[in-house]
């Protein structure tokens, strides 16, 4: 959603102007002030999310090649003797 916003803030600039030689109403300036409000709500709204969070970081997991807060299970058990999966016949 954020990207999104940001997008449509953007175009808006660009395609919003001021016709017969009068200023721009919503020029760089304008765009890059509402964008700003947009980050920093965005900063806001994410750190209250986090902080809302039962999990707590782990850097482990991140160290393992997976995103803090996936739970790590066991792994899948093996595959019975004889079993192919591009075999026509294995069930």
């Amino acid at each position: 959603m954020y990207a999104l916003a940001v997008l449509a803030v953007t175009i808006n600039a660009l395609v919003v102007g001021g016709e017969d030689g009068s200023p721009d109403p919503f020029g760089a300036a304008e765009a890059l002030r509402y964008i700003t409000w947009l980050s920093i709500g965005y900063m806001i709204a994410r750190g209250l999310a986090k902080s809302g969070s039962p999990e707590r970081y782990d850097h482990s997991k991140r160290r393992q090649g997976r995103p803090a807060g996936i739970a790590v299970s066991a792994p899948p058990p093996p595959l019975p003797a004889g079993h192919c999966f591009s075999c026509p016949d294995s069930s």
